[in-house]
């Protein structure tokens, strides 16, 4: 079907409570921000193992550690 502007006034809209625009809203903005320090961490650990990674490779090369 083809919603056209003579027939969209025929269309039912669900009008959610202020309120509970409230609340959902209030509930993405905790999530979004336990997915964002997810996130931060996730990209904290990744620059430590570079870090260790660069320093192994480094211990290696000037036989401060041996490969056995």
């Amino acid at each position: 079907q083809a919603l056209r502007f003579d027939n969209f006034s025929l269309v039912d809209l669900l009008i959610i409570p202020e309120i509970e625009q409230e609340e959902i809203a209030e509930f993405l903005d905790k999530a979004t921000a336990k997915i964002d320090k997810a996130i931060d961490l996730q990209r904290q650990q990744i620059i430590k193992l570079k870090e260790y990674k660069t320093t192994l490779i480094d211990s290696v090369v000037t036989g401060k550690v041996r490969i056995v």
